[in-house]
Formats: structure tokens, C-alpha cells, sequence
């Protein structure tokens, strides 16, 4: 409940989980300090795509899908947790693991729900339809959160 009295419009998610495909194979890793640092974060991870020869047609609805979770993964932890993050991007057999460290582990990820016409605040429900899988856990260190996404390929 808000501080009126409302019900809240907002869904927290799943308690911490770690991902399924922990044995991957990392591809890349980058730091986030700015929403200006989004585009070349995108380019990044088509970029790594390539490299490791899962992507073979440049301009696959695949790349624009595990582009489009790392930035909105990314875009989640800028605008939401405290100070830069760092981006990284995993492969292993039969999809992908992306995962976004920020500095805010006691703010577990809240999904808006649908509001139509509402410009932004779908991100999660973006992240949500596109992966196979994804959530979220405190770091042992105590000082960081991490939020991934598994994609199928």
C-alpha cells in the first residue's frame, strides 16, 4: 500500500534467484556510467555476438532481441540503482546469459505493470517477454545486486 492509502501499481519480483546457466562462457563485460554509454553497449554485445560465431546473419531478429535486453537491463540500473554498472554477456549451449551488476542490493527489481500510453517503465516487462528466464540476487560482497536475463537460442 502507498502512503495514501492506494494500492500500489507496481509487482515486485520473484525473491532472489541465481540463473540456470551458470556455466557459461563469458564473451564480454563493460562498464555502464551514463545513458550515453547505452548505444555503444548495444554495439558491444552485437559486436560479441558475432565473435563467437552464434551470429551469422547481421541483422537477425536474435541480435536485435539479446541488444535490446542488455540495454534495457542496463538502462534499469542506471536509472533505478546508485552510480555506474557493469554489463556482461555470457554464451553457453543453448542461449545466452546476460547480467548487469549495480550497487543497490537492497532494491530487489519492480516491474510496472501495462499502462497504455505510458511513455517508459516497461523495461522489465520488455526483459520479461524476450528471455527465457530472468531475476535477480545480492552479491556476497553485500555491496552489489545483480539482474540477469537467460535467452534460448
Amino acid at each position: 500500500m502507498s502512503q495514501n492509502g492506494a494500492r500500489d501499481r507496481t509487482v515486485a519480483a520473484s525473491a532472489p534467484v541465481r540463473p540456470h546457466l551458470r556455466a557459461a562462457r563469458a564473451v564480454g563485460r563493460w562498464q555502464v556510467r551514463s545513458p550515453a554509454d547505452l548505444p555503444l553497449l548495444r554495439r558491444a554485445v552485437l559486436a560479441a555476438e558475432l565473435r563467437t560465431g552464434a551470429g551469422a546473419r547481421e541483422a537477425s531478429l536474435d541480435h536485435s532481441r539479446l541488444a535490446l535486453v542488455a540495454t534495457e537491463l542496463a538502462t534499469n540500473a542506471l536509472k533505478y540503482a546508485s552510480g555506474p554498472c557493469v554489463a556482461g554477456i555470457s554464451r553457453a549451449a543453448g542461449g545466452w546469459l546476460l547480467e548487469v551488476i549495480d550497487s543497490s542490493p537492497e532494491s530487489p527489481p519492480v516491474r510496472c505493470p501495462p499502462e497504455p500510453g505510458r511513455p517508459g517503465g516497461n523495461g522489465l516487462l520488455i526483459i520479461e517477454q524476450l528471455s527465457s528466464r530472468w531475476g535477480w540476487y545480492r552479491a556476497t560482497d553485500g555491496v552489489h545486486k545483480h539482474v540477469w536475463a537467460e535467452l534460448a537460442d
